[in-house]
């Protein structure tokens, strides 16, 4: 069997895009519950956060997510 080092070494080796690191599953998982709970509060608490500006931290988006959500914006006043 391999370890966890192994395994991420292993994807870290596949991946073009970025490096990977075991903590961006959390921050993955942190923005999907976010996006379909729409509830930050509820991601703190799954994520054992006290103080959801933490909670803010693993939830920030780029800036293509920011222009997509602007130009959601924008189609939805048409």
């Amino acid at each position: 069997l391999m370890g966890a080092k192994s395994i991420w070494r292993a994807i870290n080796e596949l991946s073009t895009e970025t490096k990977l690191h075991p903590h961006l599953l959390r921050h993955s998982f942190a923005i999907d519950l976010l996006d379909n709970s729409r509830d930050v509060r509820l991601v703190a608490q799954a994520l054992g956060h006290s103080d959801v500006r933490v909670t803010m931290r693993y939830t920030e988006r780029g800036d293509e997510a920011l222009a997509e959500a602007v130009e959601a914006a924008r189609n939805s006043k048409k």
